[in-house]
């Protein structure tokens, strides 16, 4: 697990000494979509554990971190990540310390989200996120009070 936080605690930072260089982007060094794709896949090859770590949370940090340099990324493994996160909170242990953390969760996926809306704030961007938003990893549907924790409360 340390080097899964180290590699998501690397993310952030390029970020930050890119933009610090006035570049916006981390090309030809690193392919932006290539560290998705491996975030992805980290977070689906989480074992289901009793209690969750700060993978997730680290996660959503890196993506939105690197969301905000470019090439834009594909809608496709924005959905597949979303659609990861997703089946990764709402379907995890219901003990206390996982309660205490869903809020936390909520939060950063709420940030992670509106980055990647900013990205490219389109109507049919937002059609589909709202899509998958629905539909579980297997595309079974989320449960509608899962769903109902992510609207905004005004």
């Amino acid at each position: 697990m340390a080097k899964q936080l180290c590699f998501l605690h690397t993310g952030p930072r390029l970020c930050f000494l890119a933009q610090q260089q006035g570049l916006n982007t981390l090309e030809p060094h690193f392919s932006k979509v290539a560290l998705v794709e491996s975030i992805a896949e980290l977070i689906e090859n989480l074992p289901m554990v009793p209690e969750p770590s700060s993978i997730i949370s680290s996660s959503m940090a890196a993506v939105f971190s690197l969301s905000k340099l470019k090439p834009l990324l594909a809608l496709e493994l924005e959905s597949r990540l979303l659609r990861t996160l997703l089946y990764t909170i709402f379907t995890g242990q219901d003990t206390t310390h996982f309660q205490a953390l869903h809020n936390t969760y909520l939060e950063s996926l709420d940030a992670m989200v509106g980055c990647l809306l900013t990205e490219t704030p389109t109507r049919d961007k937002v059609q589909h996120l709202l899509e998958v938003c629905r539909m579980g990893r297997s595309g079974a549907e989320f449960p509608l009070n899962a769903i109902r924790g992510l609207q905004r409360r005004d």
